[in-house]
């Protein structure tokens, strides 16, 4: 009988953060099984770096973002950066963008404004939505009812309950 082959997927990882480079992380993930690396952006740098690791490297894609503890510094040329950098097919997702109010290294305001406009933008491109949430989950949920949701949204950080989780699933999206 066939059988279709296994492959594991690290949906989220940030090789900019590693000391090995990229090509003996990846070499190393092939090792154990894994067969694709998607690598998120944080800021606009990492998203850079990401999208030029999965210029390069075959089992790599890329997210380019400004995640929320960096919302402050999200601006106009921030937004047509993320829109160059995401034009590529081998950038697969906006993000890593949502809310922290744990933190708040950004003021709130200035992480919902951001938030919004990466959801419009993943909307606006058909990508996936890599979703940052922590203490912030109504917030978030209310940012991506009222921008209107991309087809695809993945919460990466997700602090919320079960009833939380629930509502992720219902909608469609994954935890």
């Amino acid at each position: 009988m066939w059988q279709a082959a296994r492959v594991l997927v690290d949906t989220h990882c940030h090789l900019h953060l590693l000391e090995p480079s990229p090509e003996v992380v990846v070499a190393g993930a092939l090792a154990e099984g894994v067969g694709h690396l998607v690598d998120v952006g944080v800021d606009l740098d990492s998203s850079r770096q990401a999208a030029a690791n999965a210029a390069r490297l075959a089992e790599v894609s890329a997210t380019a973002g400004v995640h929320p503890h960096d919302a402050d510094t999200f601006d106009d040329a921030a937004l047509a950066e993320l829109r160059r950098l995401l034009a590529d097919e081998r950038v697969v997702g906006v993000g890593e963008t949502g809310l922290d109010y744990h933190y708040d290294n950004s003021p709130r305001d200035r992480q919902r404004s951001a938030f919004a406009a990466h959801v419009g933008l993943a909307r606006e491109l058909d990508k996936a939505l890599v979703v940052h949430c922590r203490e912030a989950f109504e917030d978030v949920v209310a940012i991506l009812e009222g921008e209107g949701p991309p087809p695809r949204v993945v919460f990466h950080c997700f602090a919320g309950d079960e009833r939380a989780a629930a509502r992720v699933v219902e909608a469609g999206w994954y935890v």
